[in-house]
């Protein structure tokens, strides 16, 4: 299978194409400039395509950064969708990442694929980013509502081990406001699977079946090197230094595979303690 991928640098990228390569697939990467992708002859071709372009948001929202995070979601699924619209051959199925940012602050519900958007800047994005993949002249489309990803190369986790090995690990607001994760490895298998069987199809919270408080993910952090954590900052003092986007870090969402586990999914590490341990492993 030939598959073509937009930010393929990036941390799902460098994974999920080395995973694709290391199983057989021809993977086409798509280049861009900016926020252009480059598309051209090399992905006429392709049984499948794979957006996972994005610009880190964790940076104060100005007005000039919330449109440059619009355009590198919902503009490259856009572009994608035009390069393939007056094409006789179009790719099997599309891709792409999305957000459990989607939901916005709910403790207290469980939240499934089907459940009413959330409120705030990140909820409208997404909201944005999967109207512009679902506007696609291909047929099947399969978008992943990723929660946050664990790895040791990039990402958030290997900052917090940094800090706890200093002893400056710390409670961020809430300590029992929810985290809903997911290993990426669960990350690259749920994708090859999207890949292989027809039956993905539509939108997919990619989250374990698991998700723990703040407190817990920290603690079982904090205990893969022998650490306590001691430190807690409120949620004003977050909020003074990343403006609007504390709620990256603040808000709780207890947020629920339900189309993964009706599809059978297996996830390789479904429990908090398993995951953080196998990044330990890898270097972490």
């Amino acid at each position: 299978m030939k598959v073509a991928v937009a930010g393929y640098s990036g941390l799902i990228g460098r994974h999920l194409t080395k995973s694709l390569k290391d199983k057989g697939f021809e993977v086409v990467e798509i280049p861009h400039r900016g926020d252009d992708l480059i598309l051209d002859e090399r992905h006429f071709d392709v049984d499948a395509v794979i957006n996972l372009s994005g610009l880190n948001i964790m940076h104060r929202w100005s007005m000039a950064f919330k449109e440059e995070a619009l355009s590198s979601r919902a503009g490259t699924a856009t572009q994608i969708n035009h390069f393939y619209d007056d094409k006789p051959k179009k790719p099997k199925v599309f891709i792409s990442a999305s957000a459990i940012g989607y939901y916005g602050e709910r403790p207290d519900e469980q939240l499934i694929e089907t459940s009413p958007k959330g409120l705030g800047f990140l909820s409208d994005l997404v909201e944005k980013w999967e109207k512009a993949t679902f506007n696609s002249p291909i047929h099947r489309i399969v978008v992943f509502r990723l929660g946050v990803v664990l790895s040791q190369d990039g990402g958030a986790v290997p900052k917090m081990a940094k800090a706890i090995k200093r002893h400056l690990g710390a409670i961020l607001g809430n300590p029992l406001s929810i985290v809903s994760w997911i290993h990426i490895d669960d990350v690259v298998k749920a994708m090859i699977e999207a890949l292989d069987r027809s039956s993905f199809s539509g939108i997919y919270n990619l989250v374990t079946d698991h998700p723990v408080s703040q407190r817990q993910f920290m603690d079982e952090l904090a205990a893969c090197f022998n650490k306590k954590i001691y430190l807690k900052l409120p949620a004003f003092l977050v909020k003074l230094v990343l403006g609007d986007a504390a709620s990256i870090l603040l808000n709780s969402a207890k947020v629920y595979p339900k189309k993964l586990k009706q599809s059978d999914f297996v996830f390789l590490y479904p429990e908090i303690q398993s995951a953080l341990y196998s990044l330990k492993r890898r270097g972490l």
